[in-house]
């Protein structure tokens, strides 16, 4: 890149050292975040308690298995965490875990596991 050449972002080339990065103290977003997207965010969370009442409702009123599932997916990747994913290297490690379907009776006798085991 020659001194005279703009980058495609279109920031003046004293911003860039030669390889086009921006130089020590540089910053590609000099005036930060936009107000648009700090308000988007602070309205999300401030919605939060309803979102949250909402997908409880829905998890213990729908009728529809799929709604169900989908709604404690929701309530369980914001009070737990997504699962991590483990990596099986084969040198001490257990064999993986078997996941297939399961009875109406088995989801219900863990999931109220789980309640009981949260709960104390």
């Amino acid at each position: 890149m020659s001194e005279n050449d703009h980058p495609e972002d279109g920031s003046s080339p004293e911003l860039r050292d030669a390889q086009g990065r921006f130089r020590p103290g540089v910053s590609g977003c000099p005036g930060g975040r936009s107000r648009t997207e700090v308000e988007v965010r602070e309205l999300a969370q401030a919605n939060c308690p309803n979102a949250i009442a909402r997908l409880v409702h829905l998890m213990e009123n729908s009728k529809n298995e799929r709604v169900v599932l989908a709604a404690c997916e929701a309530l369980l990747n914001r009070g737990c965490g997504t699962p991590r994913q483990s990596i099986d290297f084969g040198v001490g490690q257990p064999a993986p875990l078997a996941v297939g379907p399961i009875s109406d009776e088995d989801a219900e006798r863990i999931y109220f596991e789980m309640i009981r085991g949260s709960a104390s």
